[in-house]
Formats: structure tokens, sequence, C-alpha cells
């Protein structure tokens, strides 16, 4: 149970030195920009800054915190809205310490502040309640429609409730409904699958037809989706093992049967590999994968581009298409993005007979973290189309992600631009570095579909000078693992290269 502690008031409070937030804590850190009767709120990388209306700077959040979250909202219903921080810092308390505090507590933890705008001379905010550290580490903090906090645990997800009483936070005795799980389905995707020879070459050594070591650090998270899915990006071999790599492919189809293993529910397969072994191996690849009970869609001898998932009450729809093929293909076996108003209307048609209809598309530039004016011409294609969200693919290494939305009619269609690798033998820091998109997809009352929850969970491909390869979630990747890896990984490196690389265009929010 979350327990909040009042620290002894703000009177106490005064900058404090603090460390960096947990590693384990930085994917769930927010961009926000919001336009409130505080000013508009912007918060990006752990720093809070609130603009006037002229663009001029009211008020920045002290330099020793690190702002995961932040919320504007009537904390006490007085009609007047204040400033809600979810913070790391160092010390419970300031530089002032209160009577019956001796000595300053030196960890790292997380606290609630709640600010309003002040009224007499001084800075522009004024600290209206903070806590002390919290007993139970937050992945986030919301305001609810009832007038309430709810406040999200980071180890197993447990929600609390919390209202704002007299001076303070304290926890609400409510007995909620059971929730309607027949309408909210959680969706997990990864990107690239790249069997390269370091990787069948590892699984020749310690066994051949066993191909569980690529997911089995995933395996929790992919199991726990409601739908999972990922990019195959090379076509199956024939049965011979006759493996190659790059720049022809022709990778071990055992990974069809390990996925299936480890959960996973859908493989896009259009990719500008997917050709390599010709219309055969196009077939081969699907039929493969199908026989496993994995749903695939960009590629096959009855290739519509799409399949279709019906599950907790909604019918979820996946295309996948690719910007081109490297060796010479029919648009029929495989889906193309080779003209914008066939691809738009074909969408369209897909969409009208199901809920969702989620696309996988492989496009961009290789080894670039930019947005391509490519990408941004499909994007409009895509939302036109009425797209519920895009999963992109092919760069190998993190693109921004966020949401898309034009004019105002307030739909908003989530993209990730590139998910980077699964996994691969790519030896460049930023391909080691991937991502898992994740939200959660809900049907109203009146059947309108939401997509929710957005979030970008960091993977590692962990690689070994003696062969080992594998996936981890950066959660779990721990410093002897950094050690391990044959690039020698440091935790500030690969913190910096997310933040860099998936850093927001104007085009997209959060």
């Amino acid at each position: 149970m979350l327990l909040l502690a009042l620290a002894a008031g703000a009177a106490f409070y005064a900058e404090y030195s603090v460390l960096q937030a947990p590693l384990y804590s930085w994917r769930h850190f927010k961009n926000r920009d919001i336009v409130s009767s505080l000013g508009r709120v912007v918060l990006r990388n752990g720093r809070t800054e609130i603009y006037s209306a002229d663009g001029d700077r009211l008020w920045q959040s002290d330099k020793e915190w690190r702002v995961q979250d932040v919320l504007v909202c009537d904390v006490d219903r007085d009609g007047l809205e204040e400033i809600v921080f979810l913070v790391w810092k160092k010390g419970n308390f300031g530089k002032n310490l209160p009577y019956f505090v001796k000595e300053n507590d030196r960890k790292t933890g997380q606290h609630i502040f709640i600010f309003r705008k002040r009224e007499e001379d001084g800075p522009y905010l004024k600290a209206q309640w903070m806590s002390s550290a919290l007993k139970t580490e937050l992945s986030g903090i919301s305001f609810s429609e009832k007038g309430c906090f709810v406040l999200t645990s980071l180890d197993g997800g447990q929600e609390t409730h919390y209202d704002w009483e007299g001076f303070g936070l304290k926890e609400m005795s409510i007995t909620e409904s059971k929730q309607n799980l027949d309408n909210k389905l959680s969706f997990l995707a990864f990107g690239d699958l790249i069997v390269h020879e370091q990787i069948y070459g590892y699984a020749s050594e310690r066994d051949p037809e066993d191909y569980d070591f690529i997911f089995e650090n995933i395996i929790k998270e992919a199991e726990k989706a409601d739908i999972a899915a990922y990019v195959q990006e090379t076509p199956f071999a024939k049965e011979d093992g006759s493996y190659a790599a790059y720049p022809q492919f022709a990778s071990p189809s055992l990974t069809a049967a390990a996925a299936a293993r480890a959960g996973f529910d859908v493989a896009s397969l259009a990719t500008n590999h997917a050709a390599d072994l010709g219309k055969e191996g196009m077939e081969r690849t699907a039929a493969a994968l199908k026989d496993y009970g994995i749903q695939t869609c960009g590629i096959g001898a009855e290739n519509t581009g799409s399949c279709v998932i019906e599950k907790n009450g909604m019918k979820i729809a996946f295309a996948s298409y690719t910007y081109g093929s490297n060796m010479p293909c029919s648009a029929s076996d495989l889906s193309l993005l080779n003209d914008g108003e066939s691809v738009l209307n074909e969408l369209k048609s897909i969409k009208a007979d199901n809920d969702a209809l989620i696309v996988f598309v492989h496009w961009g530039d290789e080894y670039s973290s930019k947005i391509s004016p490519y990408q941004e011409k499909w994007t409009k294609v895509f939302y036109d189309a009425g797209v519920s969200a895009v999963i992109g693919s092919h760069p190998h290494v993190l693109q921004p992600y966020g949401y898309y939305s034009e004019g105002d009619n307030g739909r908003r269609m989530p993209v990730y631009y590139s998910l980077g690798n699964m996994i691969s033998g790519q030896g460049k820091p930023e391909c080691i570095l991937g991502g898992a998109a994740s939200f959660t997809i809900t049907m109203s009352d009146d059947c309108e579909i939401s997509i929710e929850d957005m979030d970008l969970i960091p993977v590692i491909t962990h690689q070994e000078m003696k062969g080992v390869y594998t996936t981890y979630f950066y959660d779990d990747y721990s410093e002897d693992l950094m050690e391990r890896h044959r690039l020698k990984l440091s935790a500030t490196e690969l913190e910096s290269l997310f933040n860099s690389e998936t850093e927001l265009p104007t085009f997209l929010v959060l």
C-alpha cells in the first residue's frame, strides 16, 4: 500500500543537491506541453518551465530536481488550477531543517509536490504541499474525472487513489467497481528481428534446434500482452539449414517456433529483405509462422496486406508495407508503398471492416535518428486513412515517437517512426539500443476506439565476445551485463542516446 508522509511544511524546503534519478525509472519520464491558466507548462528531459502567452519564462523547476511527470488540475476544488510535480530529489528537506530533524537524509527519493500561483510579490509559484519521500515508488500519476489522484506503483502497476483533504493528500477508502476487461486490450510490438551469422553461429554451438535464447529475457512481457508483435526482417531458408546473412538473407525458421513459445501473435513481413529468396521464400516464411499460430501481414500468395485478431470484444486489423525491395518482386506478393491513393483506399477498406487498424511500415533512412520527408508524407496518408497507430522499422536505430494529429478534429494517431532492432548482430551502440511500442486499445460503450498509455520501452541487444546473443529490457540490464557486452556499454551513454534519438519534432506531441 502506498503511504504518503507529509513533510513538515513548505517553509522548511529549500534547494538541496540531488543525484540523477535511478536508471530503472527513466523510461517513465514524460514530456509534456500543457496550456493552462498558469501559463504554458513545458516538461522536457526532467525539467519544467512555465511561459506566458508572450513566450516569457515565468518559472523554472529547481535545478536539483528531476521531474518525472507534471499535472495541472484543481487539486482542492476551489476553482483555481494547481500544478503537481512527481519529482526525484536528494533528501526529504532543504537546507533549513525542522527542529525535530537533526540531520537530513542523503538518499535520492521520489516526492509529490503541489504548487499554486503566488498572489503576493515573490516567485511565480508558491508551494502548497510537499510530501516526504514516497515509500512506494511510482511509475506515474494522473487526475481522474472523479477529482482524485491515481497513483500507479513502479512495481506491479498497482493503482491507489488519493484525494485532497484539508491540507495534503490522503488515501481514499473507496470500493471501485470491477473494470470491464472486455473493452481493453494491451499491445506490445518490437522492431526488426535479424538473424545475422553471429546469431545462428551462436545457436549452432549451443543447440542448433533451439532459438529460445533470443526471447528468454523478454518473454514475461510478451506473454502478458493481449497482442504481441514483431518485425521479421528476413525470409526463412529451406529446411536443409543453408543459412546466409547480408546481403541476401536466408534465416532459420526455428525462430518462428521460439517466437510462438514466447507468446507472439503477429509478425510483420513487408521489408526490403522479404524477397531475398524470391516468391518461394516469402511464401515459406509466411507459412512457417502461421504453422506456429503467428499471424502475418505484408506478404504471401494470398496477400491482402492485412490480418485480423479478434480479442476482448474487438477486431484489430494489422497491415504491413515496405518502401521497396532489394530483389525484384511483384506488388501482388509484397505490400509496397508505391502509390499513395492506392494505399489510402486499401487502408480505408480494411479499417471499415474492423474496430482498429495498426500499420507496420518499413521506411526511413538507415542508421539515421531523424524523420525523413518520405516518412512525413506517408504519415499523412496513414492518418487520412483512419489508421489507429503506426509502427515503424528499417533504420535499425530508434527514432522519435508521439501522437500525430491535424486540424481540430481531436483525433491523435500514435506513431513510432522506428523501433530499431529487436535483435541483430550489428555492432554500433545506436543499433544495440532498440525499443518496444506499448499501449492500450480501449473501446467505449458507444464503440469508439481510443489508444491510451502510449510508451516506448527500451531494449538492449546483448552481445558478448564469446558469442552470447539475446535481448533484454533496459530495466533488467545490469551493470555487470553492460561490462560483459562486447561494446563495453555505459548507462550514461545509453540514456543519452535514448533521449537524443527519441526527441520529439514539432509535429508530434505526447
